[in-house]
Protein backbone atom coordinates (compact mmCIF):
# COMPACT_ATOMS: atom_id res chain seq x y z
CA UNK A 1 0.00 0.00 0.00
CA UNK A 2 2.71 2.57 0.77
CA UNK A 3 4.59 1.81 -2.57
CA UNK A 4 1.52 2.01 -4.47
CA UNK A 5 0.81 5.37 -2.58
CA UNK A 6 4.18 6.71 -3.22
CA UNK A 7 3.83 5.42 -7.26
CA UNK A 8 0.35 7.38 -7.25
CA UNK A 9 2.16 10.77 -5.77
CA UNK A 10 5.43 10.68 -8.20
CA UNK A 11 2.71 9.75 -11.10
CA UNK A 12 0.55 12.64 -9.83
CA UNK A 13 3.32 15.31 -9.39
CA UNK A 14 4.58 14.72 -13.15
CA UNK A 15 1.25 15.14 -14.55
CA UNK A 16 0.28 17.92 -12.52
CA UNK A 17 0.69 20.65 -15.23
CA UNK A 18 -1.41 18.87 -17.70
CA UNK A 19 -4.16 18.11 -15.72
CA UNK A 20 -4.38 21.96 -14.33
CA UNK A 21 -3.88 22.62 -18.29
CA UNK A 22 -7.21 20.72 -18.61
CA UNK A 23 -8.57 22.16 -16.18
CA UNK A 24 -8.79 25.50 -17.30
CA UNK A 25 -10.41 24.28 -20.49
CA UNK A 26 -14.47 24.91 -21.06
CA UNK A 27 -16.51 22.66 -20.35
CA UNK A 28 -17.79 22.20 -23.76
CA UNK A 29 -14.51 21.54 -24.81
CA UNK A 30 -14.01 18.13 -22.63
CA UNK A 31 -14.72 15.38 -25.17
CA UNK A 32 -12.65 17.31 -27.94
CA UNK A 33 -9.53 18.07 -26.14
CA UNK A 34 -6.77 15.76 -27.14
CA UNK A 35 -5.34 13.73 -24.63
CA UNK A 36 -2.88 11.48 -26.68
CA UNK A 37 0.31 12.80 -24.83
CA UNK A 38 -1.02 12.09 -21.39
CA UNK A 39 -2.38 8.72 -22.47
CA UNK A 40 1.38 7.93 -23.82
CA UNK A 41 2.43 9.28 -20.57
CA UNK A 42 -0.06 7.16 -18.40
CA UNK A 43 1.13 4.13 -20.45
CA UNK A 44 5.01 5.01 -20.12
CA UNK A 45 4.27 5.07 -16.31
CA UNK A 46 2.17 2.44 -15.84
CA UNK A 47 5.06 0.30 -17.60
CA UNK A 48 7.85 1.20 -14.97
CA UNK A 49 5.46 1.39 -12.08
CA UNK A 50 4.02 -2.51 -13.26
CA UNK A 51 0.48 -1.33 -12.54
CA UNK A 52 -2.63 -0.17 -13.86
CA UNK A 53 -2.67 3.42 -14.10
CA UNK A 54 -5.83 5.87 -14.42
CA UNK A 55 -6.13 9.75 -14.58
CA UNK A 56 -9.18 11.85 -13.89
CA UNK A 57 -9.32 15.37 -14.15
CA UNK A 58 -11.15 18.04 -11.71
CA UNK A 59 -14.22 17.35 -13.57
CA UNK A 60 -14.67 13.44 -12.77
CA UNK A 61 -13.87 12.63 -16.20
CA UNK A 62 -11.42 9.68 -16.94
CA UNK A 63 -8.65 11.47 -19.02
CA UNK A 64 -6.10 8.92 -19.08
CA UNK A 65 -6.00 5.35 -18.70
CA UNK A 66 -2.99 3.01 -19.38
CA UNK A 67 -5.83 0.14 -20.57
CA UNK A 68 -7.04 2.98 -22.82
CA UNK A 69 -11.02 1.88 -21.82
CA UNK A 70 -13.34 4.98 -20.22
CA UNK A 71 -11.32 7.51 -21.87
CA UNK A 72 -14.19 10.75 -22.10
CA UNK A 73 -16.53 9.39 -19.83
CA UNK A 74 -17.55 9.90 -16.80
CA UNK A 75 -15.85 8.33 -13.57
CA UNK A 76 -17.78 5.12 -12.78
CA UNK A 77 -18.24 4.17 -9.21
CA UNK A 78 -18.67 0.59 -9.81
CA UNK A 79 -15.60 -0.23 -11.78
CA UNK A 80 -13.59 2.46 -10.41
CA UNK A 81 -14.70 2.75 -6.39
CA UNK A 82 -12.73 5.08 -4.49
CA UNK A 83 -11.55 7.43 -7.74
CA UNK A 84 -14.65 9.89 -7.27
CA UNK A 85 -13.73 10.72 -3.26
CA UNK A 86 -9.73 10.85 -5.27
CA UNK A 87 -11.58 13.68 -7.14
CA UNK A 88 -13.09 15.57 -4.32
CA UNK A 89 -10.01 15.64 -2.28
CA UNK A 90 -10.26 12.24 -0.41
CA UNK A 91 -7.19 9.81 -1.03
CA UNK A 92 -8.03 5.92 -0.12
CA UNK A 93 -7.55 2.80 -0.59
CA UNK A 94 -9.54 0.30 -1.49
CA UNK A 95 -9.06 -4.17 -2.53
CA UNK A 96 -11.97 -5.69 -4.61
CA UNK A 97 -11.87 -8.96 -6.98
CA UNK A 98 -11.45 -6.81 -10.24
CA UNK A 99 -12.40 -7.81 -13.45
CA UNK A 100 -9.64 -5.93 -15.50
CA UNK A 101 -7.24 -8.63 -13.64
CA UNK A 102 -9.05 -11.94 -14.41
CA UNK A 103 -10.84 -11.08 -10.75
CA UNK A 104 -8.34 -11.43 -8.82
CA UNK A 105 -7.39 -9.42 -5.26
CA UNK A 106 -6.68 -6.02 -6.74
CA UNK A 107 -5.40 -3.29 -4.10
CA UNK A 108 -6.32 0.22 -5.69
CA UNK A 109 -4.68 3.52 -4.47
CA UNK A 110 -6.55 6.77 -5.27
CA UNK A 111 -5.14 9.93 -4.59
CA UNK A 112 -5.99 13.36 -5.24
CA UNK A 113 -3.69 15.68 -7.59
CA UNK A 114 -3.03 19.21 -7.20
CA UNK A 115 -0.58 21.94 -8.68
CA UNK A 116 0.03 25.14 -7.12
CA UNK A 117 -2.52 24.03 -4.00
CA UNK A 118 -5.38 23.58 -6.65
CA UNK A 119 -7.11 20.53 -6.93
CA UNK A 120 -6.76 19.19 -10.69
CA UNK A 121 -8.22 15.85 -10.66
CA UNK A 122 -6.52 12.24 -8.93
CA UNK A 123 -4.49 9.22 -9.89
CA UNK A 124 -5.90 5.92 -9.71
CA UNK A 125 -2.87 2.96 -9.03
CA UNK A 126 -3.88 -0.58 -9.25
CA UNK A 127 -1.73 -3.59 -8.44
CA UNK A 128 -2.52 -7.27 -8.28
CA UNK A 129 -2.15 -8.84 -5.04
CA UNK A 130 -1.64 -12.59 -6.36
CA UNK A 131 2.22 -12.05 -6.31
CA UNK A 132 2.21 -10.95 -3.01
CA UNK A 133 -0.39 -13.53 -1.63
CA UNK A 134 1.83 -16.06 -3.53
CA UNK A 135 4.93 -15.46 -1.92
CA UNK A 136 3.60 -15.17 1.55
CA UNK A 137 1.80 -18.43 0.95
CA UNK A 138 5.93 -20.00 -0.29
CA UNK A 139 7.21 -18.38 3.02
CA UNK A 140 4.62 -19.95 4.90
CA UNK A 141 5.39 -23.02 3.78
CA UNK A 142 8.70 -22.16 4.59
CA UNK A 143 8.12 -21.23 7.66
CA UNK A 144 5.85 -24.49 8.44
CA UNK A 145 8.27 -26.76 7.09
CA UNK A 146 10.94 -25.32 8.79
CA UNK A 147 8.85 -25.33 11.83
CA UNK A 148 7.91 -29.13 11.63
CA UNK A 149 11.61 -29.92 11.04
CA UNK A 150 12.63 -27.87 14.50
CA UNK A 151 9.84 -29.46 16.21
CA UNK A 152 10.83 -32.70 15.04
CA UNK A 153 15.39 -32.46 15.81
CA UNK A 154 13.92 -31.16 19.07
CA UNK A 155 11.60 -34.20 20.04
CA UNK A 156 14.58 -36.37 18.84
CA UNK A 157 16.84 -34.36 21.21
CA UNK A 158 14.57 -33.91 23.80
CA UNK A 159 14.26 -38.25 23.67
CA UNK A 160 17.77 -38.61 23.56
CA UNK A 161 18.30 -36.21 26.99
CA UNK A 162 15.21 -37.93 28.27
CA UNK A 163 17.10 -41.23 27.90
CA UNK A 164 20.22 -40.43 29.37
CA UNK A 165 18.70 -39.07 31.97
CA UNK A 166 16.15 -41.68 32.75
CA UNK A 167 18.70 -45.07 32.34
CA UNK A 168 21.11 -43.79 34.88
CA UNK A 169 18.03 -43.61 37.15
CA UNK A 170 16.50 -46.50 36.09
CA UNK A 171 19.74 -48.19 36.94
CA UNK A 172 20.44 -46.18 40.00
CA UNK A 173 16.67 -47.93 41.09
CA UNK A 174 17.33 -51.24 40.42
CA UNK A 175 20.60 -51.25 42.60
CA UNK A 176 18.94 -49.67 45.55
CA UNK A 177 16.36 -52.63 45.26
CA UNK A 178 19.29 -54.90 45.68
CA UNK A 179 20.34 -53.29 48.89
CA UNK A 180 16.83 -52.85 50.28
CA UNK A 181 16.41 -56.67 49.51
CA UNK A 182 19.22 -57.19 52.53
CA UNK A 183 22.49 -57.63 50.42
CA UNK A 184 24.58 -54.83 52.03
CA UNK A 185 27.58 -55.68 50.46
CA UNK A 186 26.49 -54.95 46.99
CA UNK A 187 27.82 -51.46 45.75
CA UNK A 188 25.66 -49.38 43.79
CA UNK A 189 27.54 -48.32 40.32
CA UNK A 190 28.94 -44.84 39.35
CA UNK A 191 29.43 -43.60 36.30
CA UNK A 192 30.58 -39.89 35.93
CA UNK A 193 30.35 -37.00 38.02
CA UNK A 194 26.58 -35.58 37.79
CA UNK A 195 23.81 -35.65 40.56
CA UNK A 196 22.96 -38.91 39.64
CA UNK A 197 26.60 -39.88 40.42
CA UNK A 198 26.56 -38.29 43.67
CA UNK A 199 23.09 -39.95 44.93
CA UNK A 200 24.65 -43.22 44.16
CA UNK A 201 28.16 -42.79 46.51
CA UNK A 202 25.91 -41.37 49.15
CA UNK A 203 23.70 -44.55 48.81
CA UNK A 204 27.44 -46.67 48.83
CA UNK A 205 28.33 -44.88 51.77
CA UNK A 206 24.72 -45.41 53.43
CA UNK A 207 25.01 -49.25 52.70
CA UNK A 208 28.86 -49.24 53.74
CA UNK A 209 27.28 -47.96 57.18
CA UNK A 210 24.55 -50.34 57.66
CA UNK A 211 26.68 -53.30 56.88
CA UNK A 212 29.61 -52.18 59.77
CA UNK A 213 26.06 -51.57 62.51
CA UNK A 214 24.75 -55.43 61.16
CA UNK A 215 28.46 -56.50 61.84
CA UNK A 216 28.28 -54.54 65.16
CA UNK A 217 24.76 -56.02 65.79
CA UNK A 218 25.71 -59.75 65.05
CA UNK A 219 28.80 -59.55 67.10
CA UNK A 220 27.08 -58.31 69.81
CA UNK A 221 24.25 -60.49 69.16
CA UNK A 222 27.22 -63.55 69.55
CA UNK A 223 28.87 -62.12 72.24
CA UNK A 224 25.70 -61.75 74.63
CA UNK A 225 24.68 -65.39 73.85
CA UNK A 226 28.34 -66.77 75.21
CA UNK A 227 28.44 -64.51 78.30
CA UNK A 228 24.41 -65.46 78.83
CA UNK A 229 25.25 -69.20 78.55
CA UNK A 230 26.76 -70.18 81.71
CA UNK A 231 24.72 -67.60 83.75
CA UNK A 232 21.37 -69.23 82.60
CA UNK A 233 22.40 -72.71 82.82
CA UNK A 234 22.93 -72.11 86.95
CA UNK A 235 19.65 -70.24 86.93
CA UNK A 236 18.35 -73.25 84.82
CA UNK A 237 19.67 -75.79 87.08
CA UNK A 238 18.86 -73.59 90.32
CA UNK A 239 15.34 -73.55 89.08
CA UNK A 240 15.01 -77.11 88.34
CA UNK A 241 16.19 -77.93 92.40
CA UNK A 242 13.68 -75.18 93.94
CA UNK A 243 10.69 -77.22 91.45
CA UNK A 244 11.58 -80.50 93.06
CA UNK A 245 12.13 -79.34 95.89
CA UNK A 246 8.52 -77.81 95.89
CA UNK A 247 7.16 -81.28 94.87
CA UNK A 248 9.38 -83.52 97.08
CA UNK A 249 11.68 -84.71 94.97
CA UNK A 250 15.40 -84.78 95.48
CA UNK A 251 17.08 -84.50 91.90
CA UNK A 252 20.00 -86.00 93.43
CA UNK A 253 18.79 -89.42 94.68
Amino acid sequence: EADLDARARVIGDAIAPSLAEIAQQPASAERTLDSRELIEQIVQWSRHARSRVTIADSRGIIRASSSEKGIGLPVDEESRPGLRDAVRGRANVTVWKSPNFDFEDTMYVNVPVRYERRLVGAVRVAHSLQEIQQRVARVRSNLLAAVLVYAALLGLLTWILARGIVRPIEALQRDALQVASGQLSYRVRVHGEDEIAQLARTINQMTARLEVLEDLRRRFVSDASHELRTPLTTIRMAAEVLHANRSGFDPLT
